[in-house]
């Protein structure tokens, strides 16, 4: 399953379980942060450097989830 489809409880066995790591998923994240947010413009900050420091750091996956909301 891609890191990015998992639930946060998936994504925490995966990493207890060293299937991925925080680092992994963390770029993961960021790497769709960065292709998404000129469409939809849904972040004020987005601190990668400390994102990806807290995840090298502490094997740490501290990024908030991204989530929608459908307007209509």
């Amino acid at each position: 399953m891609d890191i990015l489809d998992m639930t946060a409880r998936q994504l925490s066995a995966a990493i207890k379980e060293g299937e991925t790591t925080a680092v992994e998923a963390t770029e993961a994240m960021l790497a769709r942060i960065d292709a998404q947010d000129r469409t939809y413009n849904c972040y004020v900050t987005v601190d990668a450097e400390g994102a990806q420091a807290q995840a090298k750091e502490e094997g740490l996956y501290v990024l908030p989830m991204p989530f929608m909301i459908d307007e209509e």
